[in-house]
């Protein structure tokens, strides 16, 4: 028997993108059982988009949550959902035809428990000439160029591309909901925290590069400024990750705060070495710049922790 699928897709204050990636989804050749839209805006737009759909060979759901914030959606979708399969993707994601198609048949060839995707970039405008390729998943881009295959290492799968069987989500209880992207706390890491929680209790996760979406990048996120701060909360993140999977122990902490004071410092000036005519069109430039300000976001936070406080 074939499994069934449910897709959910948390969104706050997306109208203008969701319908996209609705869109795809009714371009599935494997349709889905269901999807599940969980709104956390404060107006009724979002409601209105998705009554409006008549989709074939599968049901819309909407659920609403007063309270915003991204693990919270997930696993208020998770609750509602009915599928022996749960897919997740973002408000700003277009899946391919053949994404949920392709997925299935990772989990069908595989003895695998969760299965992350190839997400590439839609551009808004053209790529910016400075934006590095190495910090292309700072903009939800994951493409290592592997066949199907146990996820390559040093690497999560990100929640715009990443379905898992319903007996993972219930063994972990679903998404830590103290950890994401809600308002007032713009740092994400809920997905590598689910991550990092699956293969601690042992599952086993596979990249299925036949299972594509792409991610919307709007022009607001290719500009330099946004680029930066981008690097820095990245390290806010990594920090807050590691504290509650429970990694932070005293002479971590120690080592990382010790070794990225000196990186921030080391990277700024290898910055000022590439200074060129027009340093702010340097890839490597930024690229410098960006590790530089990763840095100082996990020393700010390291101080944090050891001050008793908890990342920002």
């Amino acid at each position: 028997m074939k499994p069934s699928v449910t897709v959910i897709i948390p969104t706050y204050r997306r109208a203008d993108v969701l319908p996209s990636c609705l869109d795809g989804l009714e371009r599935q050749t494997y349709a889905p059982l269901e999807v599940i839209t969980v709104d956390q805006s404060p107006d009724e737009r979002t409601r209105e988009i998705v009554a409006a759909r008549t989709p074939r060979g599968f049901a819309y759901r909407y659920l609403h949550s007063a309270v915003a914030g991204v693990s919270l959606a997930r696993n208020l979708g998770l609750r509602a959902s009915k599928g022996s399969l749960v897919a997740f993707t973002e408000d700003d994601a277009v899946p391919e035809p053949t994404w949920i198609e392709a997925m299935v048949r990772a989990f069908e060839t595989t003895d695998a428990d969760l299965v992350g995707g190839k997400i590439l970039p839609l551009w808004e405008g053209p790529r910016p000439p400075w934006f590095p390729e190495s910090r292309a998943y700072l903009v939800g881009v994951f493409d290592p160029g592997k066949p199907l295959s146990p996820f390559p290492e040093g690497s999560l799968p990100m929640t715009g591309n990443l379905v898992v069987r319903r007996a993972v989500v219930e063994r972990l209880g679903g998404f830590d909901e103290q950890a994401g992207p809600r308002p007032g706390r713009p740092i994400s890491g809920e997905d590598s925290l689910f991550a990092w929680n699956a293969l601690g209790a042992g599952f086993r996760i596979f990249y299925q590069p036949d299972a594509v979406v792409h991610h919307r990048v709007p022009r607001a996120r290719m500009k330099r400024r946004f680029y930066l701060t981008r690097c820095y909360r990245e390290g806010i993140s990594l920090v807050d990750v590691e504290s509650k999977r429970g990694a932070l122990t005293a002479d971590r902490l120690d080592g990382m705060l010790a070794w990225h004071r000196r990186n921030r410092w080391r990277r700024a000036f290898k910055a000022l070495g590439r200074l060129s005519l027009a340093p702010w069109n340097d890839p490597k430039l930024l690229e410098q710049l960006g590790e530089a300000a990763l840095s100082a976001g996990i020393v700010a936070t390291c101080r944090d922790v050891l001050r008793g406080g908890a990342p920002r």
